[in-house]
């Protein structure tokens, strides 16, 4: 008589996306650590879009008709205004995530 214990492997681990909007990015890269995951990163929001029918003034920030490129920051006192995956959802240790910050 032959015995075999079959077990299923182990689960991935996975964790719900917390809420971090609002939040300064120093204190969620800290959670984030703290919880194992790896992968983030961080860019500043894009400029509001100038009103409409409003004159770009080359010399007002923020009101250049031309695309901006998003800027990658590490500034630990900016503030989440946006992050991906949306809070709820599932993520795993290898999921990216990302957050658009502003000062």
């Amino acid at each position: 008589k032959v015995s075999l214990l079959v077990t299923a492997p182990a689960g991935e681990v996975a964790f719900v996306m917390p809420d971090f909007v609002g939040k300064r990015l120093g204190e969620a890269g800290k959670a984030i650590q703290q919880a194992g995951l790896k992968t983030w990163t961080a860019s500043f929001a894009p400029p509001p879009a100038p009103v409409s029918g409003a004159t770009p003034d080359s010399n007002a920030p923020g009101l250049s008709s031309s695309p901006v490129a998003a800027r990658k920051t590490t500034d630990h006192s900016a503030v989440i205004v946006k992050q991906l995956p949306a809070p709820g959802q599932k993520v795993t240790p290898d999921t990216p995530i990302s957050f658009e910050v502003q000062r």
